[in-house]
């Protein structure tokens, strides 16, 4: 039972301490995908819409689809402490 309560306190610490980062961490991560997939599906929808046969203007969507969520994760991870 003290081990517990301890392990209890040292979490209380650390989300004291580290909270309001990981708060922030997780706005900047939900908010980054849901930009992605916003810009995703809006550029795809034109894009064929415009270029109905072109694999390449979907290969081009999802392209920028990795990029702008490789993109939140690195900011996410920074905002967590790691080095840019």
């Amino acid at each position: 039972m003290q081990n517990e309560l301890s392990k209890l306190q040292v979490l209380g610490e650390t989300l004291t301490q580290h909270g309001t980062a990981i708060v922030l961490a997780l706005i900047i991560l939900i908010s980054g995908l849901k930009i992605a997939k916003w810009i995703h599906y809006s550029l795809d929808r034109r894009m064929k819409r415009l270029h109905p046969k072109n694999k390449t203007a979907s290969l081009m969507c999802n392209s920028l689809y990795i990029i702008i969520v490789a993109i939140t994760i690195m900011g996410t991870a920074v905002e967590l402490g790691a080095q840019p």
